[in-house]
């Protein structure tokens, strides 16, 4: 019988991005729930998103909200010449800032 491997496409910081962009809203919960990473998983990334400027974080009141700057270039030299963007728009979540 052949093994079925589980793997996907974008990286862990990729993915928790990409939630990121379809709700800004979102808690790290609910990040870790859509993402079925931990929640320490889920922060390493946002934390390593902001670190690298492609997420900003905002306190609304008693709420936090994600900021996404889509003029960051991608971090692989594969796709360097593609802004952040350039891969939200291409998954259909819309324009961002």
């Amino acid at each position: 019988m052949e093994e079925h491997r589980t793997w996907s496409l974008f990286s862990s910081h990729g993915s928790v991005l990409l939630v990121i962009a379809a709700d800004a809203t979102c808690s790290l919960r609910s990040l870790a729930r859509d993402t079925k990473l931990s929640r320490s998983a889920v922060t390493r990334c946002v934390d390593d998103l902001i670190e690298a400027c492609l997420v900003h974080r905002v306190v609304i009141g008693s709420h936090i909200h994600y900021l996404i700057d889509g003029t960051m270039p991608m971090r692989h030299h594969v796709e360097g010449e593609h802004t952040v963007s350039d891969l939200i728009s291409g998954a259909g979540l819309g324009p961002v800032s």
